[in-house]
């Protein structure tokens, strides 16, 4: 889910509220399950926070590549062609 939400946020800003939402109810969701019907979990170690780590330096980096190639890509985001007014105004056409 992070991933997703990393990769094609820059050209889907909603993705980083759709997110947050994913991440709220799933903490909520979990911690009542945990705490009304699952049994103990076991024990981890230092090994499961270094790996998640690793996975949120790999998406970070991700989204900085997607980010960069969905900006710089001029089918993506293409305004010379664009009739509205604030476009005119804000980018400087005529």
């Amino acid at each position: 889910m992070m991933f997703i939400v990393m990769m094609y946020s820059t050209a889907i800003p909603c993705l980083y509220l759709a997110g947050f939402f994913i991440c709220f109810f799933m903490y909520w969701s979990d911690k009542a399950l945990f705490l009304r019907h699952y049994r103990s979990p076991p024990r981890y170690g230092l090994e499961l926070a270094t790996r998640a780590h690793k996975i949120m330096t790999w998406s970070i980096l991700l989204h900085l590549m997607c980010g960069l190639y969905m900006i710089s890509n001029p089918d993506i985001f293409s305004y010379e062609q664009s009739n509205l007014p604030w476009v005119k105004w804000a980018f400087g056409y005529t």
